[in-house]
């Protein structure tokens, strides 16, 4: 994937696409612990914007992206950490209603930047074989949350389940990958270990 790589072209396209997007994230704030943090001087967004895409274009952030998924909640989950990192750095919040925006733009929950690089074939193999087992309940979760991006709220009204079946379903979604993925390293480190 050109992306991954960190191609110039692609890195552009990237940009472009979704500028204004996280420019929106930006005027408008995001919430953290309860507080909205805000950002109201025009060349501190500025800067805060190229700090969010000079993130995003690392080789960390490049290589924490799957690429099975959809870009836009990956991007906006790094956006909201790195303006939750400029607000702790210059403790400067608002109080504010933390569901609104956080819900809107980068679900808490969403895939973080920090998130391991899933670069390795046989990780990738293993997810696609771990998805390719869900129960179709599960299998329509993750597609809506984690190709198409939607909300937990926008999910679960989708599969006509509340809110927190949604999330107990995804938890179990998760645990169940890391608990697939944790069977292989094991079984990788007792090959090493045998021969």
């Amino acid at each position: 994937m050109p992306f991954r790589h960190g191609d110039r072209a692609a890195l552009e396209a990237v940009y472009r696409h979704y500028v204004r997007l996280v420019e929106t994230v930006v005027t408008q704030g995001t919430y953290v612990a309860g507080s909205r943090v805000f950002i109201g001087d025009v060349e501190q967004r500025k800067d805060l914007l190229q700090d969010i895409f000079a993130r995003a274009f690392s080789e960390r952030a490049r290589l924490g992206f799957d690429g099975l998924r959809e870009y836009r909640p990956y991007l906006l989950t790094l956006a909201r950490n790195v303006m939750i990192d400029w607000a702790r750095k210059r403790k400067e919040t608002l109080p504010g209603d933390i569901d609104a925006l956080v819900e809107q733009y980068a679900p808490a929950d969403a895939p973080v930047a920090e998130m391991p690089p899933w670069s390795d074939p046989a990780t990738m193999q293993l997810v696609e074989r771990y998805l390719q087992g869900l129960t179709e309940p599960t299998r329509r979760l993750h597609a809506l949350r984690y190709e198409q991006g939607l909300s937990q709220d926008d999910a679960a009204r989708t599969l006509g389940l509340s809110r927190q079946n949604v999330r107990t379903l995804e938890q179990k979604l998760r645990q169940g990958l890391a608990d697939a993925l944790g069977a292989a390293a094991a079984n990788q480190a007792r090959a090493k270990a045998v021969g």
